[in-house]
């Protein structure tokens, strides 16, 4: 039996990791500062974010494409190609993010038809604005960390974001509250401190790709005009379900909050809170899992193939033994968790039951995204994403309904249901994956 291959995916992994983890630190750090305006702004947010998070969403998958096409080409050592993929991948990106920003904005009337409390719907719109129009920044900066990061290049990346999140921090704490002299903007405030980090970390991360010598062999010669529609071919083909398939995990999470809404503002807090530390610790195997992607694509391009095995083995178990803590700290730290962010006792005791879920969940949560990781690797996406939509959307949201308002379970059944459709979806996957990996000496390229 082939040995695990665990150190060179780990020292991959880690920026990545803490990357994704930094990005959701956003999010939380909004969740957190917004919680203490009060429960009406914190619904509010969910609200905003359950919209937008599914338009993030589907633009991280389809720029995950630049990572899994830039991976081969580095393996091949095909510099005119990797550079091709670079500028082919920020156009789309950058233009894609553009027209759901505007999709998103013209979509905020009807947001009222959605069933939520009309003072949570009206408070939201500001915030709803700005996060809308951070997209096309958010979606550039992902295709420029993911063509570093599929070069064995990730800590820059790493550190940029860092420093856009402590901006986030620092704008956060002066719009919201108005201090140091800042308008006391309120939710707004918390908008407005998004956009201005996701820009600004994109400018900073733009530059240092032109400036880092390891690019400038890689870099194309002519960045406007000349584009190959193969080229956008062949992103779309592997962007597009990945994003499909990420929107059908995602958006079920999404339209579940638009469920806790229909249950009224503290369901829709408490949801907020566990979606919040939920997609926090999702982000540790997410790394691991993108750290994959760009393993196998790497071997690929270099014909290694009698390596993967080993890699995805070592993966797994990297993924099981952080899911399995992360199941032991949301089963046994509970309370002070949704403390961290509400003052409502009422949002506190029900954040509580969630979290519990959410512990209970964790294991099958890190399998499922890691088989997602090394199946896109291959660049098998088609499958993928037929059973992520086929089981969130086919199954877990209509059992969910049924468990919160026909059986009366409340957030407990829709939650139940969500944990359901990730057993299963980690299960299907896995299954999948192990019947790709014998053919892993072959070329595996089918797509």
């Amino acid at each position: 039996m082939q040995g695990l291959d665990i150190r060179r995916t780990l020292s991959l992994a880690l920026p990545i990791m803490a990357g994704q983890v930094g990005q959701m630190v956003i999010a939380l750090t909004d969740t957190v500062m917004v919680g203490r305006l009060g429960t009406v702004e914190l619904a509010a947010a969910s609200f905003a974010n359950s919209v937008t998070s599914i338009f993030l969403l589907f633009g991280v998958g389809l720029v995950s494409a630049v990572s899994v096409r830039a991976s081969r080409a580095h393996g091949a050592g095909d510099r005119e190609e990797s550079g091709q993929i670079l500028r082919h991948g920020l156009v789309l990106s950058s233009g894609i993010g553009a027209g759901v920003a505007a999709v998103v904005s013209l979509s905020a009337p009807l947001l009222f038809f959605l069933g939520q409390p009309a003072e949570v719907v009206q408070t939201s719109l500001p915030f709803f604005y700005w996060i809308a129009w951070s997209l096309p920044a958010a979606f550039a900066t992902i295709a420029l960390r993911n063509y570093a990061e599929a070069h064995s290049k990730p800590w820059v990346p790493f550190w940029i974001l860092m420093a856009s999140v402590a901006l986030n921090v620092l704008l956060n704490w002066m719009l919201i509250f108005g201090n140091l002299g800042a308008p006391k903007m309120g939710l707004d405030g918390a908008g407005l401190a998004t956009w201005i980090a996701r820009g600004a970390g994109l400018l900073v991360l733009l530059v240092w790709v032109l400036r880092e010598p390891l690019f400038r062999d890689h870099l194309p010669e002519k960045w406007w005009g000349g584009w190959q529609q193969t080229h956008f071919q062949d992103l779309l083909s592997v962007g597009m379900p990945v994003g499909a398939q990420i929107v059908g995990e995602a958006g079920a999470f999404s339209v579940a909050g638009l469920m806790m809404g229909w249950l009224g503002s503290v369901p829709l807090a408490a949801h907020q809170i566990a979606l919040t530390c939920a997609a926090t610790t999702f982000m540790f195997p997410h790394g691991l899992s993108i750290a994959l992607t760009i393993r196998i694509g790497q071997c690929l391009g270099r014909r290694e193939h009698g390596r993967i095995a080993g890699i995805v083995k070592g993966a797994f178990v990297m993924a099981a033994a952080i899911m399995l803590c992360f199941t032991a700290a949301y089963i046994g730290f509970g309370e002070p968790l949704a403390r961290c962010f509400s003052i409502d006792e009422a949002v506190v005791k029900q954040a509580m039951q969630l979290l519990v879920v959410v512990g209970l969940f964790q294991f099958f949560d890190g399998m499922q995204v890691m088989a997602v990781g090394a199946l896109r690797g291959f660049g098998d996406v088609r499958v993928v994403m037929l059973v992520a939509v086929g089981t969130y959307f086919g199954m877990s949201l209509p059992l969910g309904w049924w468990l919160g308002f026909r059986e009366g379970m409340g957030p407990l059944g829709v939650w139940g249901a969500l944990a359901l459709g990730l057993v299963l979806v980690a299960a299907l996957l896995g299954w999948r994956l192990t019947t790709r990996i014998p053919k892993s000496g072959g070329v595996c390229q089918r797509e």
